[in-house]
């Protein structure tokens, strides 16, 4: 197991874990629009953004498979972070 900082090459497998995360996780969670919302939010465009600005983290099982994102944004004094994890 590990954890490593993405790079613009990680950028489909984190797009992926995220999306597929979000898909079959969420709606047991959230309503219909804010599932959407979160889609949206994770779009190509901001993944990689955030991975330019070295925010995303990739998380691998003991195989090397990624299974994981870590997204941390700091504003001010309020630490935002997201985890996506499949399995």
């Amino acid at each position: 197991m590990g954890i490593r900082q993405a790079v613009l090459d990680d950028l489909n497998i984190v797009r992926h874990i995220s999306e597929v995360t979000i898909s079959e996780i969420y709606p047991h969670y959230y309503p219909k629009g804010a599932v959407d919302f979160f889609l949206e939010h994770h779009s190509e465009e901001n993944i990689l953004r955030d991975i330019k600005r070295n925010q995303v983290f990739l998380c691998f099982d003991y195989a090397q498979d990624a299974v994981g994102t870590i997204t941390i944004n700091v504003w001010g004094v309020h630490l935002i972070s997201n985890l996506h994890i499949i399995l």
